[in-house]
């Protein structure tokens, strides 16, 4: 057997090399390019990428969509701007535009988002998780390091950390990046405790600016408390006196005051943003908001919360908000740093600590009522889901995990402490280890017991494969069990072995588990450009386009930047206002927003989308065509038709938008993952010249199929034939046809609806002739100071398209007083993302309006240079008036706050060079003074 020493290098050997199998064998394809570490399989399941880029494997995740339609674009856009050369402080694409680089939401100014600026798209998010991993390491490595644990257990706990349900869960979005530096967080607080010096507050200062800068405030403001809490706890231990808590206390509150000045240019517009433009008051916490306790189960068996490949929760809430994975290895090591004794008495005083805050969040987040209420009183306890505290349960957990494993590999024998029972000093010892093996024995049926419950609430065609894989699990965990009690009887030697064989049962269930929930996507499938992007880019111009359903992904069009009237981001009251006028139900949560396929008929005619510039309607290719229906299908007859195969209509005549043909008697494509490619053909019925064509891919046919195509400008007296070829049955299939065999079809006519089918194919495309252009000239206001007759007034259709809708009747008097019937030639010239420059040549006096949303702090205009007001227009937006002649018009946004905030923080980093220096002086002379052994200088 091996000796002490070589036992314990071979412990450290085979728990680093877990740690790097963890990142070889999860993020390690997307490091090298041969996939990206990003949900953007998720793109197959919508059109128009439906048709481009069709998997014939499901999505990893469905549950990540956030990650794809809004982080990723607008940290996109961001440092693309920053390459071109620009601030993007303003996203003009989505949502009529919102607030953008000014702020901390995207976390793309954390150091742990270095990588978008340096790589693409598709490279960046695997070298983001890469980082995140080395920054716990670090400060896993140093934390322990300070409190005397081998670094084998470094490797454990970072380990057990990183693929811990928060970390796994929440991976692309800002969360993980804010939560990778709690370690270093834990860390500078420990150094403030024990013995502060200045540089201690510079150290603390970066780690808390970090935290800040990410992005998420609900995890940086637990951290916050939980370090406070360790700070004091940790000082009054080891200082004892009161001089010396408060010095450690006052230390580190400097170093947390120092943090938020060096982030105040990204926190002064945040809270200004927050305060002017959010409302909050839908993250209210109430003492009923805790996870329920059967999500607990998931520590053990993830598969409890859902199945995220195939988009299914089991109990109630999202999976990402309760995954709490950490695995029964980690488990067993947190049983044993309770039941083994670790060399180093001066630890007991920490994991104390950690024992007590893993309990408190663990109440917090799985049982709620009166202590989740007393805590709901604090700062970000009460606006945040307090699901968000899971983060804490699992850096507790990997604490104690690797307080275990030291146990484990360097125990005091059972046998040794029978033997000091006969000392009466140390029998206090013993009956201490006795009670905490009841307690963790009382702690395993109860896991045990939540396991089986939560079994129950599963859907039935579920249970037969979940207790398949709770029995592995629990063998798994009666083997972990077994390893850690033999090293508790066994010894050293006994121990080192264990320690070998542990890190193993760690990485493999946590390379599953990652694998599972971590999106690794074919590089081609990286928001490609389709057809209808092609199209958009050509045709929108300044305008906008609206999504249907999810069409499109609302939110992905920033990255395409193709202006959008909703999408994925913070929408002004006054915009919301808008789109629920057109759309009752347009916002499936409160920051996402599209039409809905249920009501499209009436919502894309209304007159509010006019005067909001939406230009196109993006539709999916498989929805009922819109216009007028004409005819019925002739379904007394059949006609098979298999791969290749062709099959014609009767004639037909005049302008058509859409084919219907039905299959009566069965279902085509649904179990093919190459689904159905429908090519619509209209031929001239006497020369066969094709007039029109488009070809749709289907995942499925079923029943009556729609076929938009573009064949409005028919002449009514012309007759034509309507051909049909399908390809990718794999069995044929019967197509309702006429007794003749002829296709058997009906028509969807023009209607008088402003509507005109656009493009076809990988999506349906109308073009709304009726909308107005976003920066347009008006020559004539109508005034209405009450917000809801405001939309009421644009909503019914009244407002002549030259004409304004004003907020306040004095600014309509200014220009109305020179020549009310004006006209002028508005052209928009090339401009950035956060200012719109307007060349305006008018005959008369009037306004240029903005269809925007400028209901927000931070924009102003000029007009020849010299500012002007920006007046409240059409509810949302905004209106400058212009006199008569030849003027340019500038829009400007200017992040709010963001110039007291730049102070504040070049205030705070001089703090920082200032401390560095001093503590560099002040170590120099101490080393002076140990060389000269000058008494004086060393006091």
């Amino acid at each position: 057997m091996l000796g002490p020493s070589h036992g314990s290098s071979a412990v450290s050997v085979i728990a680093w090399a877990a740690l790097v199998a963890f990142v070889v064998c999860t993020i390690g394809p997307a490091l090298v390019g041969v996939t990206s570490f990003l949900g953007t399989d998720l793109l197959v399941s919508f059109a128009p990428w439906q048709s481009s880029i069709g998997l014939p494997q499901d999505p990893t995740n469905r549950f990540i969509g956030d990650t794809i339609d809004t982080v990723v674009p607008q940290t996109a856009l961001i440092v693309e701007a920053a390459r071109e050369g620009s601030f993007a402080a303003w996203n003009p694409y989505a949502a009529g535009g919102a607030e953008l680089a000014g702020l901390p939401n995207s976390g793309v100014y954390s150091p742990l988002s270095l990588p978008w600026w340096f790589l693409p798209v598709s490279a960046a998010p695997g070298y983001v998780k890469l980082l995140e991993i080395i920054v716990i390491t670090l400060g896993m490595s140093l934390l322990l390091r300070r409190w005397r644990l081998p670094n084998a257990s470094w490797a454990v706990a970072s380990l057990i950390f990183a693929s811990s349900g928060f970390m796994i869960s929440w991976t692309n979005w800002p969360q993980t990046r804010v939560a990778a530096l709690l370690p270093l967080l834990f860390w500078a607080l420990d150094r403030v405790a024990i013995r502060p010096r200045p540089v201690d507050v510079a150290i603390l200062g970066l780690v808390v600016a970090s935290l800040l800068l990410g992005g998420f405030p609900a995890v940086a403001g637990y951290a916050l408390y939980a370090g406070g809490a360790y700070l004091l706890v940790r000082s009054i231990v080891v200082r004892r006196r009161w001089q010396g808590v408060l010095s450690a206390v006052g230390t580190g509150a400097a170093g947390v005051v120092l943090g938020v000045g060096l982030s105040a240019w990204q926190l002064v517009p945040f809270a200004v943003n927050a305060s002017s433009v959010l409302d909050l008051s839908a993250r209210a916490a109430t003492s009923g908001a805790s996870l329920h306790w059967g999500d607990l189960a998931s520590l053990l068996v993830p598969e409890v919360v859902g199945d995220v490949d195939a988009g299914l929760t089991w109990g109630a809430g999202n999976p990402i908000e309760r995954l709490s994975y950490i695995g029964v290895g980690a488990l067993a090591l947190v049983a044993a740093a309770g039941l083994i004794v670790p060399r180093s008495r001066r630890l007991r005083p920490s994991l104390t600590f950690v024992v007590v805050a893993l309990a408190l969040s663990v109440v917090l987040t799985f049982v709620g009522g009166p202590i989740l209420a007393a805590f709901q009183e604090l700062p970000v306890f009460s606006n945040n889901p307090i699901a968000r505290l899971r983060v804490l349960v699992g850096f507790f957990l990997a604490l104690l995990a690797a307080a275990g494993f030291a146990a484990v590999i360097d125990p005091t024998s059972l046998r040794a402490e029978v033997r000091l029972l006969r000392r009466a000093r140390t029998r206090r010892h013993l009956w201490w280890r006795i009670l905490a093996l009841v307690v963790v024995i009382a702690i395993g049926c109860v896991a045990a017991f939540t396991v089986r419950d939560t079994l129950w609430t599963l859907p039935a065609d579920v249970i037969p494969a979940m207790r398949e894989h709770i029995g592995v699990v629990g063998a798994f965990a009666a083997f972990a069990v077994l390893i850690v009690v033999a090293a508790w009887v066994g010894g050293r030697r006994v121990g080192i072995l264990a320690g070998c064989i542990l890190p193993v049962m760690l990485v493999v269930p946590a390379i599953v588990v990652a694998n599972e929930w971590w999106p690794q996507s074919p590089p081609e499938t990286v928001y490609p450009t389709t057809a209808t992007h092609r199209f958009l880019e050509r045709g929108l111009g300044e305008s906008r386009y609206a999504s249907v359903d999810q069409t499109m992904l609302p939110g992905t069009n920033t990255i395409d930047r193709l202006r959008s009237v909703g999408g994925h981001a913070f929408h002004t009251s006054e915009w919301q206002d808008l789109l629920e006028a057109v759309e009752p139900d347009a916002f499936f949560s409160r920051t996402y927003s599209a039409l809905r396929s249920g009501d499209l008929a009436t919502s894309i005619r209304s007159p509010i989308l006019d005067r909001l510039a939406v230009k196109y309607v993006v539709d999916n290719p498989e929805a009922t065509v819109l216009g007028q229906p004409e005819g019925t299908i002739d379904r007394t007859g059949r006609v098979q038709v298999a791969d290749g195969d062709r099959v014609r209509s009767a004639v037909q005549s005049g302008p058509v938008r859409g084919v219907v043909f039905a299959l009566p008697d069965s279902v085509v494509g649904q179990d093919d993952p190459d689904g159905v490619t429908v090519t619509l053909d209209i031929r001239d019925a006497v020369t066969d010249e094709r007039i029109a064509t488009t070809s749709t891919w289907f995942p499925a046919l079923t029943a009556d199929q729609s076929v938009a195509v573009e064949g409005e400008d028919i002449p009514a007296d012309r007759a034509w034939v309507a051909e049909l070829r399908f390809d990718g049955i794999g069995i044929p299939a019967p197509v309702a046809a006429d007794p003749s065999g002829r296709l058997g079809i009906s028509l969807v006519r023009p209607a008088d609806d402003g509507l005109r089918v656009a493009h076809t194919g990988d999506a349906t495309v109308y073009e709304r002739t009726t909308a107005l252009d976003r920066i347009r000239w008006a020559s004539t206001a109508v005034t209405e100071t009450d917000p809801a007759e405001q939309v009421a007034t644009m909503a019914d259709g009244s407002l002549p398209s030259t004409a304004v809708l004003l907020e306040r009747p004095e600014d309509a008097r200014e220009v109305a007083s020179d020549r009310a019937a004006s006209t002028a030639a508005v052209t928009v010239l090339p401009s950035d993302t956060s200012r719109m420059e307007v060349e305006v040549v008018a005959d008369g006096a009037g306004w240029v309006v903005v269809a925007d949303s400028l209901r927000r702090p931070g924009w102003a205009a000029t007009v020849d240079g010299k500012p002007v007001e920006l007046l409240p227009a059409e509810h949302a937006g905004a209106a400058i008036a212009v006199p008569t002649g030849e003027h340019r018009v500038v829009l400007q946004y200017t992040v709010p706050g963001q110039q007291v905030g730049l102070g504040v923080t070049a205030a705070s980093s001089l703090v920082v060079v200032v401390l560095v220096v001093v503590d560099a002086f002040l170590v120099r002379r101490r080393r002076r003074s140990l060389l000269s052994g000058d008494p004086g200088l060393l006091g």
